[in-house]
């Protein structure tokens, strides 16, 4: 290898120092002796003693076998990234940190309280901590955990004024919100994809099986995730013109990938996002079994005729 070239001898000349280069990515070629360059379905074709045309056919089909093999386990391909170091600098804040000294941790504690954050059916699933210092400070630490270890985490502001409202980690930390979906139950069927992790984890306390993908933009490597899970996709977003965008590009995404349909499941009319009912009482499970439809042309329509009676 030199750099994003793979160098090998010709197939074109009697070179036999490796001086053709082929580029990783683009799979252009170029032979630094016989000046002889072009595309990869090119140089296949020469090897394999074929046509450009069935060069194109076999590559394709081979393209298209890889397709179909066995989905790797969600495990494989989850992005995992301990983040512990991190975290091991800021506060753990739990059900018994109502009685903290410290304003910020009261603060952090009542957020939580009122938006029904905390698990009491099992007080071990209570993660969360405070940053008084440093990039995060004065902020929510909400971790993504994943058999016991953090693959991320998002802070979100407890003092007004302070923004972003919610600060996600940036690449020098080894790991993108692109890169990684809220943990969710890979037993499960089926998944509802929501934008943040609150939304997420509001859902998972009331028994639906939730990820999130921190913000309403799915990346390559996010639906690739699902893919490999393969089971049913729910979309999640809120019901206004970013989350119904974000909709529109996961279908885009998931033609490209050859996946099957997904479907679409807004939160309760009348209430802002998932956490927002969860809240207000809404039985969540309930909601999303009777009101996910697959999402096609009937439910595009569907969608701007309810923004039109917002």
């Amino acid at each position: 290898m030199s750099g994003q070239n793979f160098m090998t001898n010709c197939v074109f000349c009697d070179d036999y120092k490796k001086k053709l280069g082929i580029h990783m990515d683009s799979g252009q070629y170029h032979c630094f002796i016989c000046d002889a360059k072009g595309e990869f379905v090119t140089l296949y074709a020469k090897l394999e003693n074929i046509s450009v045309f069935q060069s194109q056919v076999q590559l394709n089909y081979k393209t298209f076998l890889a397709e179909l093999k066995p989905a790797k386990s969600y495990n494989t391909v989850m992005s995992v990234s301990s983040l512990e170091d991190e975290i091991n600098t800021f506060d753990p804040l739990n059900l018994e940190s109502h009685d903290s000294d410290c304003a910020l941790t009261q603060r952090a504690w009542c957020y939580l309280y009122s938006r029904k954050l905390f698990d009491l059916k099992n007080l071990e699933n209570n993660n969360f901590y405070i940053c008084k210092e440093g990039r995060f400070a004065n902020r929510l630490i909400l971790p993504y955990i994943y058999k016991q270890h953090i693959l991320y985490f998002q802070g979100r502001s407890l003092l007004e004024g302070l923004k972003p409202k919610y600060l996600n980690l940036d690449a020098s930390y080894g790991v993108r919100s692109a890169d990684i979906l809220y943990p969710f139950e890979l037993s499960q069927k089926e998944v509802v994809v929501c934008e943040g992790p609150i939304d997420a984890r509001s859902l998972q306390l009331q028994g639906v099986n939730a990820t999130c993908t921190t913000g309403c933009s799915m990346s390559n490597n996010q639906i690739d995730i699902l893919k490999n899970w393969g089971g049913k996709i729910i979309i999640g977003y809120d019901n206004d013109s970013a989350g119904l965008s974000g909709i529109k590009f996961v279908d885009k995404l998931r033609k490209r990938k050859n996946m099957g349909p997904i479907y679409v499941c807004h939160p309760p009319k009348g209430f802002k996002d998932w956490n927002d009912a969860h809240i207000n009482k809404v039985n969540l499970s309930e909601w999303v079994k009777n009101n996910t439809v697959k999402y096609e042309f009937d439910s595009i329509i569907q969608d701007l005729l309810r923004n039109l009676e917002m």
